[in-house]
C-alpha cells in the first residue's frame, strides 16, 4: 500500500508539473502580439545606407533623415497588406512633428510612383531599395514593416504589417510618459540641489552671525 501511494503521488506531481507548463504556453500565446517583434535593433542606431531617391535618383544616406521623431515605412507597389494602412500614412504625413520616410522594397521604379500617384505620397523622401540589402540590414521580415526612430536616428519600435491610429498613438504616448517621468525627475533633482544650496546658505549664515558675535564679545 505505501509503495502504491508512492506510486500516485508520484504521477499526480508528473501531471500536475505538465498542466502548469502548458498553462504558461498558453498564457504567452494569448498575450503574444506576432506583429509586435522585438527586433534585435530596437535601441539601436539606423543601419548606414547609401542608396538613391526614387523620384530625383539622388543619393541618399542617413544625413537625409532630420532631427525630429521619424516614422521608416518599408513598402512595395505589389504589397496588398499596403494598401490597407496607407490612408493612414497620409494622415499621419500631416503631423509636423513627426518625419515620414519610405523604403521602396524590391520594386519597378515606374510601378511604385504610379502607386503612389493614385493614392498619394505620404513621405518626405523613398528610399529606393531596389536589392533589399538596407532592408536585410533593418531584419525586415515582409512588407508592410515600420519602425519608429528619435531625432538621433535611434530605432525605438518594429511593426510588422499594416499599421493604424492606435498602434502609433500607443507607441507616441509611451514616449511622452517616459519623457514626462524624465522631467519630473530633473525637476526633483533641480529642487534638491536648490534646497542644499539654501539649507548651505543659511549655514553660512549663522556661521558669520556667531562669528560676529565672539568678535563683540
Amino acid at each position: 500500500d505505501l509503495s502504491n501511494r508512492k506510486y500516485m503521488n508520484k504521477i499526480t506531481v508528473f501531471f500536475t508539473l505538465i498542466l502548469i507548463t502548458v498553462s504558461i504556453f498558453l498564457y504567452k500565446g494569448l498575450h503574444y502580439d506576432p506583429k509586435k517583434i522585438e527586433s534585435p535593433l530596437i535601441g539601436k542606431t539606423f543601419p548606414k545606407f547609401q542608396l538613391t531617391d526614387l523620384y530625383t535618383k539622388d543619393t541618399l544616406t542617413n544625413s537625409n533623415f532630420l532631427e525630429k521623431k521619424t516614422i521608416v515605412n518599408v513598402w512595395a507597389s505589389w504589397c496588398l497588406e499596403c494598401e490597407r494602412e496607407h490612408s493612414y500614412l497620409i494622415q499621419l504625413s500631416k503631423n509636423k512633428d513627426i518625419d515620414m520616410i519610405g523604403i521602396n522594397y524590391k520594386d519597378e521604379s515606374s510601378e511604385a510612383m504610379g502607386w503612389l500617384s493614385m493614392r498619394g505620397n505620404p513621405y518626405r523622401i523613398i528610399i529606393k531599395d531596389s536589392i533589399g540589402d538596407l532592408s536585410l540590414d533593418l531584419g525586415v521580415y515582409g512588407v508592410p514593416e515600420t519602425y519608429i526612430l528619435d531625432k538621433n536616428q535611434i530605432i525605438q519600435y518594429k511593426h510588422i504589417g499594416p499599421i493604424n491610429n492606435q498602434i502609433i498613438q500607443e507607441e507616441i504616448n509611451k514616449e511622452k510618459e517616459e519623457l514626462q517621468k524624465e522631467r519630473a525627475k530633473q525637476q526633483m533633482m533641480y529642487e534638491n540641489n536648490r534646497n542644499r544650496n539654501n539649507l548651505g546658505q543659511f549655514g553660512d549664515c549663522l556661521l558669520y552671525t556667531s562669528d560676529a558675535a565672539d568678535e563683540e564679545d
